[in-house]
């Protein structure tokens, strides 16, 4: 029988959302690999404390994008989907937004399609896109 493939996903954040990930992830174990976390400079080393070696912790989207994640899920911002959403999608990385608000801006909407389409990636939004009520 054939090695089943995992799915590698990096996130931008480690708030509410990204924690209920990991103890989804833990919890079920899907064939699923949280690969890195994108936090802010000033969050690096407590993020990385809390999850240990097995996550790279890093402040930037290119050493992000260096980990070789399938999905790139934000779950930080409207701000993080304005400022990285269009390079990941231009490199082919699929791209799941939790802070769809970001789309009431109908040119970064088209921006972003137009950038899925040239690098050959997904956006994705997830149905109702409140998942974070859940940790409220």
């Amino acid at each position: 029988m054939a090695k089943e493939k995992r799915l590698k996903i990096a996130l931008i954040g480690y708030g509410a959302i990204s924690q209920m990930l990991f103890d989804v992830f833990r919890d079920k174990k899907p064939p699923i690999d949280i690969v890195g976390v994108l936090v802010r400079p000033e969050r690096v080393v407590a993020t990385q404390k809390k999850l240990g070696k097995k996550v790279a912790v890093v402040d930037t989207l290119k050493a992000l994008l260096q980990l070789k994640p399938d999905v790139v899920v934000e779950a930080a911002s409207q701000q993080a989907v304005r400022d990285w959403g269009e390079t990941i999608l231009k490199k082919g990385i699929d791209f799941m937004v939790i802070a769809t608000g970001a789309y009431g801006d109908p040119a970064l909407w088209k921006k972003h399609l137009k950038a899925a389409e040239k690098g050959g990636a997904r956006l994705r939004l997830p149905a109702g896109a409140i998942a974070g009520l859940d940790g409220l």
